[in-house]
Order: structure tokens, then sequence, then C-alpha cells
């Protein structure tokens, strides 16, 4: 007679369960909103730190996502020395993603000038702004990298003495890639070549660290040490030069 009772109770917890799997097996995952954890811009181009010429037409492309409804978005390009705008182009659109796809084109520039490139997206009426800012180098039309040469040893006016081994320490900086160097050590009251060595490495950023053994001389000589960087392919380089003194 219990077993009897029970059969209904059970048959119900049956039912209810085939009731939720069915209700379960039923849903589709694609009909599920999926919300941004949070507000983000991203900036597919230009890159950071790229290089823009003058009269060069730059796409300015990327993505704002919101958690609610993205109140459209502001591009704004200036100097970073004294914020002289150089681009500003507002966008209206409202939408929980908005993509950017933009064209500028870069005026005359006579020199390099460092640029900041900034999307603000408006995420309210109240006032709340997201912003992405990314850094640009302008350079003349034609001109395709600049850089610097520090050379801290040797010294200027350093002595060495005959046999001395003397250490050659210096870097090389470029905006772009440094396309290989040249070291050259001449002996000025003469003319007389004592080193040259050359060296193809590429890098933004280039480290040199030689050694070179001084000749003997006889009486007070002065000597001079020359880098040369290519800052290209077509011939653009840079050069930095220090005197030393080679004493017996």
């Amino acid at each position: 007679m219990k077993n009897f009772k029970l059969k209904p109770a059970i048959y119900s917890l049956l039912f209810l369960f085939s009731a939720a799997t069915v209700s379960s097996c039923g849903h589709n995952d694609d009909d599920v909103e999926v919300v941004p954890a949070k507000n983000e811009i991203t900036i597919t181009a230009p890159q950071d730190g790229g290089i823009v010429n003058a009269g060069q037409s730059v796409a300015i492309t990327g993505s704002i996502v919101g958690e609610k409804e993205i109140h459209g978005y502001k591009i704004s390009v200036r100097q970073k020395s004294d914020n002289t705008e150089l681009f500003t182009k507002s966008v209206h659109d409202h939408a929980a993603k908005l993509d950017i796809n933009q064209i500028w084109t870069l005026d005359t520039v006579a020199r390099h000038k460092e640029l900041e490139l900034e999307i603000l997206a408006t995420l309210d009426h109240d006032g709340k702004t997201l912003s992405k800012k990314i850094t640009l180098h302008a350079l003349p039309a034609g001109v395709h990298n600049v850089g610097t040469i520090t050379i801290t040893s040797p010294t200027n006016m350093q002595m060495v003495s005959s046999n001395q081994t003397l250490k050659i320490n210096a870097t090389i900086t470029g905006l772009a890639n440094i396309h290989g160097y040249t070291l050259y050590i001449r002996n000025k009251d003469t003319g007389a070549e004592l080193l040259k060595k050359e060296v193809h490495d590429h890098a933004k950023l280039i480290t040199i660290s030689e050694t070179w053994t001084a000749p003997v001389v006889t009486a007070h000589t002065n000597l001079e040490l020359e880098i040369v960087a290519a800052l290209d392919h077509d011939g653009g380089t840079i050069s930095k030069k220090v005197d030393f003194h080679a004493m017996p």
C-alpha cells in the first residue's frame, strides 16, 4: 500500500525534471546578448609611435564598444608641443559598438614634430566620456626616419697611450629602425684611417660596445672617432664625432 502511494509523487518529480531538461535544451545561446564588461576604445591604425609624412593620407580605424549605447565620438590630432589642432572630426552615431573609419591628410611639415591622436567617446548625455591617445611622428615628405647618436666613450679630448685598449660605447636611436652603422677612427694629423668597422644591425635602439687598441705613437697624435648610422635604404645618414688624443 505504501509503494502504491509513492508512485504518483515519483511520477510528478520525473515530469518536472523532464520539463526542465527540455526547456534547457531548447534554449539558444545565439539569442543571448553579450554585454561588454567595460567601455573600450581600440585603435587599429595608425600604429602608436608611427611615422606620417607631409601630404600623406592617413587611415584612422578602430572601434568603440560600450556597456550601453555610445553617443558618438570625436577624433583630434594635435601637436604635442603647443596643443595646436591639426585635424578634428566629430561623429554623432549612436550604437553599443561604433566602428571608426576616417581619413586625415597631413599638411606641410618642415621638420620632425611629435603629434598626439586622441579619440574621445561620449558615453551618455551627462558628460561622461572615454578617451584613448597614441603618439605619431610627423616628418617632411620623403623623410623616413630621424635619429640620434650618443657617444659615452671615449670622451671628448680623452687621452690614450700607445697600445692602450680603448672602450667605444655609444647608442643610436631612431623613430624607425636604424639600418646599421660604421665606426671610423682616423689620424687627424695625417688623415690615415686606423679603423673601419661596418655593422648591419637593424633596430630602433642599437647599443655599441667595442674595444680598439691604440697604435704605437712617438709623439702627441690627434685622433677622431666617427659613427655613421644609416637611417633608411635611400642613403639617409646621421653621424657623430669625438676628438681624442694618443700619447707615447
